[in-house]
């Protein structure tokens, strides 16, 4: 267990084999930085940002990333921050905040979190090609995706497929 009175010394050159290593066996992508106070202590990029053919073009410091599922860690622990100091409750209904949102007074933060709300997949139309869009888009276009999309079933009820509740 490390206290702030023993932290470790960053080993640049061991941190340097490591990320040779995943990048040799192909087992990583993307860009890392590690910061204390404002400065920039280590640095590395693994893999490409672009691959056509044969050719690949490596990661850059301005490279950009989508964000998707892996999130969902990062708001849940935010949203039990919040029902831990009395700002949410997990019975609290989507309608609060999105109204818009189809059976939003019937969905709750609890069903949210378990992936119980049974509204389907939101994702942007396809091309031609049959490829969908990676630009960028904002928060009102997302919303206005899920506005359009009907759900599936009603929330929280039971399918083949449903994801068993969660107890909090």
């Amino acid at each position: 267990m490390s206290t702030a009175g023993h932290a470790q010394t960053l080993d640049k050159a061991k941190l340097d084999q490591f990320f040779d290593r995943l990048a040799e066996k192909n087992k990583a992508m993307g860009n890392l930085t590690i910061a204390k106070d404002g400065n920039v202590l280590y640095t590395r990029r693994i893999g490409y940002s672009q691959i056509n053919g044969t050719e690949k073009k490596p990661l850059t410091a301005a490279s950009r990333f989508r964000l998707g599922s892996i999130t969902k860690m990062f708001t849940a622990t935010m949203i039990l921050q919040l029902v831990e100091e009395g700002k949410l409750k997990l019975t609290d209904t989507l309608d609060n905040f999105y109204p818009q949102v189809p059976n939003a007074p019937k969905i709750t933060i609890v069903q949210i979190l378990a992936h119980r709300k049974r509204h389907p997949n939101v994702r942007r139309e396809q091309n031609a090609q049959g490829n969908i869009s990676t630009l960028p888009i904002t928060k009102d276009e997302h919303l206005a995706l899920i506005v359009k999309g009907k759900p599936d079933f009603e929330p929280d009820t039971s399918s083949p497929t449903a994801i068993p509740a969660i107890s909090f």
